[in-house]
């Protein structure tokens, strides 16, 4: 009888997008006798404001201490000892994770496997960033690693590590879940949200749902949809989401009412929403909405 292997799998919090993952991979790591545990912590007070945190199954998911040093810009988290006795231990590629050190120590002296798991480096940061100098300079420290994509694996081969180790896992999200729940909405439902916000017949709906924090423009979608409204009368905004910079979005919303505020939407009242819009804006930091857009059927303008 195989003895049934442990990896455990760091991450700072636990998101709603990536329960389905979590779920999926843990049945599926079990039928082949490893178990799969994921350490997590509390969100700290800027993610406490996106609104999508969740706790995971106690079957696989344990909530660790945690503490945020430098305006969060750090974060040491108490893992248990039972790490040091695991078969791997996957960690977020971030310099911010101050464990991340000792585990990269224990890995070179032979204690510990472990694996990266993230983007390779940060494109909206400059390639000098003494950050991403760090970085780069702790990318080959690791037994494997897990790139979100192919041109992140070739940019971490290209950097000296070996392809051999490198697993491309195409990171993304449950789309056909949320293909269902899309399905499920009917036509009065989506004529039942548009009279609740009030719009006309044949209001043009266009649409943000996500993040609300710096990397998303959140200024310039409101100046650009301000400049739509004027020369289509009959345009609407709808926002839904939370974060740090939601104020730039509940100040717009008294201002101009063609502009509705929802705040953070899930599950059915989110497919409920895509349904309603016509166009998803987004003008920053696009990142895995273009799937949650595309699997709706939106045009994704950025």
């Amino acid at each position: 009888m195989s003895k049934t292997r442990r990896v455990y799998f760091v991450q700072s919090v636990a998101k709603q997008y990536r329960k389905p993952f979590f779920d999926s991979l843990h049945a599926r790591l079990a039928n082949i006798d490893i178990n799969l545990q994921i350490l997590y912590s509390a969100p700290n007070s800027v993610e406490v404001h996106r609104g999508d945190n969740i706790d995971l199954p106690k079957n696989y998911g344990h909530k660790v201490k945690a503490s945020w040093l430098l305006n969060n810009k750090l974060v040491i988290q108490m893992l248990p000892a039972a790490i040091w006795h695991a078969d791997l231990v996957i960690v977020d590629q971030a310099n911010k994770f101050v464990m991340n050190y000792p585990l990269m120590l224990a890995a070179k002296l032979g204690m510990i496997k472990l694996a990266y798991w993230g983007h390779g480096r940060n494109r909206q940061a400059k390639n000098n960033d003494i950050s991403e100098r760090l970085k780069k300079r702790m990318l080959t420290a690791v037994d494997w690693w897990f790139a979100y994509t192919k041109g992140v694996a070739d940019y971490i081969a290209s950097c000296g590590y070996p392809p051999a180790q490198i697993t491309a896992v195409q990171n993304s999200i449950d789309t056909s879940g949320f293909a269902k729940q899309l399905a499920q909405v009917s036509d009065d439902e989506v004529l039942q949200l548009r009279t609740a916000l009030g719009l006309p017949d044949d209001a043009r709906v266009g649409l943000y749902c996500g993040g609300l924090h710096t990397d998303k423009r959140l200024s310039d979608l409101v100046d650009a949809c301000r400049t739509i409204h004027q020369r289509e009368p009959r345009f609407h905004l709808l926002v839904a989401g939370a974060g740090v910079s939601q104020r730039v979005i509940e100040e717009a919303s008294t201002e101009h009412p063609w502009l509705h505020y929802l705040g953070p939407r899930f599950g059915a009242d989110k497919a409920t929403l895509f349904k309603l819009g016509e166009l998803f804006l987004c003008p920053g930091l696009v990142g895995l909405a273009v799937l949650v857009a595309f699997a709706a059927g939106l045009p994704l303008i950025t």
